[in-house]
């Protein structure tokens, strides 16, 4: 349900551009099930290997080259297992403020952390809820920065704006 929410906020926000719509749809499959959506687009394809350039290849063919582009931007690059939980904050911090920069790029990724970040107050795991909320935390000031760099190119009208807006400005307290 995680990408069908994100894709029903941005068309609440007024979003029209349907390859940041797909590509919101998709964003989690290249990054979390790479495998699955090699085996359903072209099961010839799959290897032993990690298989997600094979799905974003597929996903190039099925869709178009922008949505696969936009999909690979926000798909989270894998951390060095050797980092500290701070250090791989901080790098995933600095992959939101670099992949963000770009306007679609910044909607897709805008919905999903929205989506992942107000959920955490909800979690009954304290101890879960303490680590979420230490990663997305600092993202909100990069969020906030972006948007207010690129507010004016999103393509939004002025309620989806203000929304987005209320949303960061919700999530900065906690």
């Amino acid at each position: 349900m995680h990408p069908l929410r994100n894709v029903l906020r941005l068309i609440r926000l007024g979003c029209a551009d349907t390859n940041v719509l797909s590509a919101t749809a998709l964003h989690d499959t290249v990054e979390d099930q790479p495998r699955e959506i090699v085996s359903i687009l072209d099961e010839s394809r799959l290897s032993d290997g990690s298989n997600q350039l094979a799905a974003l290849d597929l996903i190039t063919e099925h869709f178009n080259t922008e949505t696969s582009r936009l999909v690979a931007a926000v798909s989270n690059p894998p951390t060095d297992t050797a980092l500290t939980k701070a250090e791989k904050n901080a790098a995933y911090a600095a992959h939101v403020a670099d992949v963000i920069k770009d306007t679609e790029a910044f909607l897709v990724k805008f919905a999903d952390f929205v989506d992942n970040a107000r959920s955490v107050k909800y979690l009954e795991d304290e101890t879960k809820r303490t680590i979420l909320a230490a990663t997305y935390a600092p993202v909100v000031a990069v969020f906030a920065s972006a948007f207010d760099t690129n507010r004016d190119s999103l393509d939004l009208q002025q309620d989806g704006l203000d929304t987005i807006d209320s949303r960061l400005t919700a999530l900065t307290p906690s």
